[in-house]
Formats: C-alpha cells, sequence, structure tokens
C-alpha cells in the first residue's frame, strides 16, 4: 500500500512539472498602427496626457476607436489625430 501511495505522488508530481507556459498569453502589444505607421503606446499615451494637461494613469486607450478618453471625463473621446499630423 505504501509503495502504491509513492507511485501516485510520483506520478502526480511529475505530470504537474510538465506544464507549459504560454509565453505569449503574457505579451502585450504596446505597438498601434495609425495611418500606415506604427507607434508605441507609451508615445502616444504620454503626448495626450502633455496636450491634454492630464496625469497619464487618468487616459484610458481605447484600440477598436483608436482614441483615449479620460477618467473623469469618460463621454468625451480623444482622437489619435489630435497627436498625430499628417504631412
Amino acid at each position: 500500500m505504501k509503495k502504491l501511495l509513492y507511485l501516485f505522488l510520483l506520478l502526480g508530481l511529475s505530470l504537474s512539472s510538465c506544464k507549459k507556459e504560454d509565453s505569449n498569453k503574457n505579451a502585450i502589444d504596446n505597438s498601434i498602427e495609425y495611418n500606415g505607421k506604427v507607434y508605441s503606446l507609451e508615445f502616444l499615451t504620454s503626448e495626450m496626457s502633455k496636450r491634454l494637461e492630464v496625469s497619464q494613469d487618468s487616459l484610458i486607450f481605447h484600440p477598436d476607436i483608436k482614441a483615449f478618453t479620460v477618467l473623469d471625463y469618460p463621454e468625451t473621446k480623444w482622437y489619435l489625430s489630435r497627436i498625430i499630423k499628417d504631412k
């Protein structure tokens, strides 16, 4: 009985050590394509916070509409065209 218990313990330990982590799950894509150019989210957040004179922590980016909102004003949208000018 003791040998059977050790066998199950060893089997459980060996199976649990074989788990693989999905490295793609932890990777966050911080790049945004706008008008054919790629920008970092950090750069866009920094520039938008300077223009709006708010902290970067209060900005929320919405990738589907390519716009920011400010936590205190959730109904107002600030689009990327405000900080990215095409030449």
